[in-house]
C-alpha cells in the first residue's frame, strides 16, 4: 500500500459588502489532491483537484479533454452531481489518473460549464481508504500497492 499525505490548499474569493462597500479576502481551506491525467501518451501537468465526496464522479472541464485530445463528440452524455448538489450533463470517457506516479484505469465526465476539477467517488472507488482530518486540514490518502 502506498500512502500520501496532503495538506489542505487554500482558495482565495472577494466578498463585496453592499453595506460597508468594502471588498475583502476571504480564504476557505480545501482538501485538494495533485493530479495528473492521461490519455494514450499526453498528459497534464499536476492539477490541484477538489476531493469531493458527494460528487457523483470525477468532474473536469471539457478543456482538458481538448488538451488529452479526447474526442467527446461521440461520448454519451449523462448527469452527474457536483457540489451543492447540483446536476449537470456532462459527456464521459475512460483516461488514465496518475497519482504519484502510480496510474490508475477510470473515467471522468467532462462538461463545459463546470470550472474546477473534482474528484468524486469514482476516484474514492481506486483507493483503499481515504481519511479527512478536518480539524488539522489534512487528507490521508492510502492506494493499492498494485496500480492498473
Amino acid at each position: 500500500m502506498a500512502v500520501y499525505t496532503y495538506n489542505y490548499i487554500p482558495d482565495v474569493f472577494e466578498h463585496y459588502s453592499r453595506f460597508s462597500r468594502k471588498i475583502t479576502l476571504e480564504r476557505i481551506d480545501r482538501p485538494k489532491v495533485p493530479i495528473m491525467f492521461g490519455n494514450n501518451h499526453i498528459l497534464t501537468t499536476r492539477i490541484w483537484c477538489l476531493l469531493d465526496s458527494g460528487a457523483d464522479n470525477i468532474v473536469l472541464n471539457s478543456d482538458i479533454a481538448h488538451f488529452l485530445q479526447i474526442d467527446l463528440s461521440k461520448a454519451p452524455i449523462f448527469k452527474t452531481g457536483v457540489v451543492g448538489g447540483e446536476t449537470i450533463k456532462v459527456r464521459r470517457h475512460n483516461l488514465n489518473i496518475i497519482l504519484e506516479g502510480k496510474t490508475y484505469s477510470s473515467f471522468a465526465d467532462f462538461s463545459d460549464t463546470h470550472p474546477f476539477p473534482i474528484l468524486g467517488r469514482n476516484f474514492f472507488e481506486l483507493t483503499e481508504s481515504i481519511v479527512i482530518n478536518e480539524r488539522a486540514k489534512q487528507i490521508k490518502i492510502v492506494m493499492p500497492s498494485k496500480a492498473n
